[in-house]
């Protein structure tokens, strides 16, 4: 007897925006999530950053592929603009961040907004806290997130760093950052 497959999603056509190339696959929307699961899965494992990727080079390997396919698919998300309101604001105050992403994938894909300062030598100012997980949906959409200027940070002009990451929120050792953005923020005195 022939076996029938009901109930099937669609194929889901994979973009490619590098030079016009064509993807060499599709993979319909259970493909990928079940890509994202297994990624999920083994991040979620905790390792230490050496030892992670090394792990995670030997678990694509045995996963068929699993990393490089959520790699890929997150390569078709375009991290298009970021703005910053207000952009000099007091130490103390909420600063709200506008993602403006685009989406070639044909399916929502849940990722966190993360942002930090670069303060020099080995060292960031960022709040956990207010990192926000989201679901990027299909096209051209803005997305926001806030950050509290914290009394630590110093008076003056800084360079903050917004990024879109793929695992589990606010743990870059056991996430992906994919797309990253720099905009211009002045801190000034009450």
């Amino acid at each position: 007897m022939k076996a029938t497959h009901r109930n099937r999603p669609p194929p889901v056509h994979m973009e490619s925006h590098q030079h016009g190339e064509e993807p060499e696959a599709e993979m319909n929307a259970l493909e990928i999530f079940g890509a994202v699961a297994t990624a999920m899965s083994f991040l979620a494992m905790g390792c230490s950053a050496g030892v992670w990727y090394q792990r995670r080079r030997q678990a694509d390997e045995a996963l068929g592929g699993a990393f490089t396919r959520v790699r890929d698919a997150l390569a078709s998300v375009d991290f298009q603009e970021l703005a910053i309101s207000p952009q000099q604001a007091a130490s103390g105050s909420e600063i709200t961040l506008h993602y403006t992403i685009e989406s070639h994938l044909r399916v929502p894909v849940e990722v966190w907004l993360g942002a930090d300062i670069p303060l020099g030598s080995n060292s960031w100012f960022y709040d956990v806290s207010q990192d926000k997980t989201v679901f990027l949906d299909p096209g051209r959409h803005v997305y926001t997130r806030s950050l509290t200027l914290a009394k630590p940070l110093p008076v003056g002009d800084w360079t903050l760093s917004a990024g879109i990451w793929f695992g589990k929120r606010s743990t870059p050792e056991q996430s992906m950052r994919f797309a990253v953005r720099m905009a211009a923020i002045s801190v000034t005195g009450r």
